[in-house]
């Protein structure tokens, strides 16, 4: 009688790989998984805290119009003192404003509500103090335009020169945005 012999089990796999080489592509792939989740949650945290930083402006010469504001209105009054007004409406949390020693002006800030409607306006002539911001906002002020009102210019009239100077004499920093 013919001797049985026992089959060898293959060690190889369909297609001619061992289960060994199965294992290591496997690893390979879930290693590359897992870098890539790993690369996409720390691109995804950086950009996270870049976005919460808060972004703010050192207002120029080119941020100021020549006119002023009506005190009572807070709208342009075309006839008004020869002052700098700013052209937009800024947000009044975060502002910082500092006068140059010797500046020779003064300042007002024009408080609006939520909606752009008219509070009331203040005249400083010292750097201006955050708790004012603080008492404005419970107020419910929350944008400000800032007007630069010279106090040397003889003749009530704003030129570009005029311009570039007073408005240098007075650093206004803004929020480009506010968490809401």
């Amino acid at each position: 009688m013919a001797k049985n012999k026992k089959a060898k089990k293959s060690t190889t796999s369909v297609g001619g790989k061992s289960g060994k080489g199965k294992t290591k592509k496997i690893f390979k792939w879930v290693g590359i998984g897992l870098a890539t989740v790993l690369a996409v949650g720390v691109v995804a945290g950086i950009a996270t805290s870049a976005a919460k930083k808060t972004e703010t402006k050192t207002l120029t010469a080119g941020d100021y119009v020549r006119y002023a504001l009506d005190q009572d209105s807070g709208e342009i009054d075309a006839g008004g003192r020869g002052w700098l007004t700013t052209d937009k409406y800024h947000y009044l949390e975060g502002i910082k404003i500092d006068v140059v020693e010797d500046a020779n002006i003064t300042y007002a800030l024009y408080y609006y509500t939520e909606d752009y409607k008219f509070m009331w306006y203040e005249e400083f002539d010292e750097e201006y103090d955050e708790t004012e911001t603080d008492f404005m906002l419970a107020q419910g002020a929350k944008y400000v335009r800032v007007t630069i009102c010279p106090l040397d210019d003889a003749d009530q009239k704003i030129n570009v020169l005029e311009k570039l100077e007073y408005a240098s004499r007075l650093e206004v920093t803004v929020r480009l945005s506010v968490d809401e």
